[in-house]
Formats: structure tokens, sequence, C-alpha cells
């Protein structure tokens, strides 16, 4: 048969498959997802793998950088009990934006799903926030791992949020870091600061998982000690930081007279 070539879906990012089969009775369909999300319809395939054939199959998207799992689902296998009578589905290899993608390449003999990850390295654009209103200023320095969107999460200081929910963007793989300006009135002495995760998420292994990190803090540009932590489930850590400012002396006249 004629292998054929076909564009699903828009995007920046290409994840080209080729794919081929052995056909009897018709030819093998299949359909792709990617994180769970399956990319437009149902294909069908046509070159013939035993000819060293391939369909070249392009999928666009605007994938965040991370590990991203790809799903090929085979409909219509068939056989009548030989190997020159089967229908089979191959994945002969892929690429992702021009790379090769090294562990996709399998054959699928019987009905159903075999799946393979490639990994997106491009890296995000740490941004910058400041919350809150005052003349001291805690600085917290703040990265994820992305995984089907971004990592959300509070501030809160002595039990008071402050601010709304924000979100990460910085690409804790990459050494980056977002810089969050708290600012507030503290007095002399201990504060506790919450940072709460909001929306883990996991794909079932290391590479495919939301998590927080808190790189570091600074309060009144001094190092804060204890502000260093990872958040690889939904909830809060805290740390402490200490104003150690010292109050001014006053000085005031009271009463008349010449002593």
């Amino acid at each position: 048969s004629t292998p054929t070539s076909a564009s699903i879906g828009t995007g920046s990012d290409q994840l080209l498959l080729h794919i081929s089969e052995d056909a009897y009775l018709g030819d093998a369909q299949y359909t792709i997802s990617v994180d769970c999300k399956q990319v437009g319809g149902v294909l069908t395939a046509h070159a013939y793998h035993a000819a060293g054939q391939s369909d070249a199959i392009t999928l666009n998207r605007d994938w965040a950088s991370s590990s991203l799992y790809t799903a090929v689902n085979s409909l219509s296998l068939a056989s009548a009990l030989t190997t020159s009578l089967d229908r089979n589905l191959y994945v002969d290899s892929a690429t992702y934006n021009g790379a090769s993608v090294a562990n996709a390449h399998f054959t699928m003999l019987s009905q159903g799903a075999q799946t393979f990850t490639f990994v997106d390295t491009a890296t995000s654009t740490p941004t910058s926030a400041s919350i809150g209103t005052g003349s001291d200023q805690l600085l917290l320095h703040i990265s994820e791992d992305a995984y089907l969107g971004d990592a959300q999460y509070t501030i809160s200081v002595d039990g008071k949020q402050v601010g709304g929910v924000l979100t990460a963007h910085a690409s804790h793989a990459a050494g980056q870091s977002d810089a969050i300006t708290v600012n507030g009135d503290w007095v002399s002495g201990s504060h506790t600061v919450a940072v709460n995760f909001l929306n883990d998420a996991s794909g079932g292994t290391a590479s495919l998982d939301r998590n927080l990190y808190v790189d570091s803090a600074t309060y009144n540009e001094a190092s804060v000690a204890n502000a260093h932590f990872t958040m690889l489930s939904q909830g809060a850590q805290t740390f402490t930081f200490v104003d150690t400012a010292t109050s001014t002396p006053t000085s005031a006249s009271i009463g008349t007279g010449s002593d």
C-alpha cells in the first residue's frame, strides 16, 4: 500500500510518529493520546510493515516543560490464527521537535494501548510578584515541577493569608526560581510563614509529577536559614523568620518650672 501522512492538532511543538501495519481483512485503526487527552480522531494505518514502510503522523501542540505520557490505542486487530493472516499495528519510531524519542518502538499484536514517554526540555520563564503592603519585605524564591499544568499555592504569615492564589512558573530542574515579595509591618520577634500547596497531581512516576519547592528566602535582605524545602504532596509547610529591629528611644518633657 501507499504510506500516508497526517497532521493533527495545532501548536508549535511537534511529535512525529512513524506507524505501520500488517493488514488483514482491512487496515488497522488506532487513536493517539498525550497525557490522557486524545489528539484528533480515529486514524487508519496504511504503510506495510513487512516492506519497511511507515505512515508519518504529526501531532501538533504547545506542551509544557515536563515528561509527557503518550498512548497509542489499537482498536481493530483481527486474526485467522496464523501469522500471515493477522492484523497488527507497529510504532516504528518517533521524534519530538526533531529529536529522537528512545522508547517509541513497539509491536501491538493485540487490541489495546501501549505507551511511551517523551520529554519537553524547554524551560518556562520565571516570574516575580509583590503581595501585601508595608515597610518590611520577605522575599521567597519558589520553583516547580510542572505536570498537566502549573503548581498553585498561597502564602500566610502568622496564620493570615497575604494576597491570593499564586501560580508557580519557574522550572526547578532548570535551576530557575520565581521571586515573590511579601510586604508587611511585622513587630520584633519570631514569625511563622506557611506555604500551602493547593493542586498536587501525579501520573504515577517521578517524571510525571507536579511538585512545589521553596528554594530560599530573605527577610529585609538577610537570609532565612530554614526556608528551603520540597513539597511532594498537597498541604502546608512552614518556616520562621525573626524580626530583630529594635525600637527607637524617645524623650519627653512634662510639667513646668525652672527645676
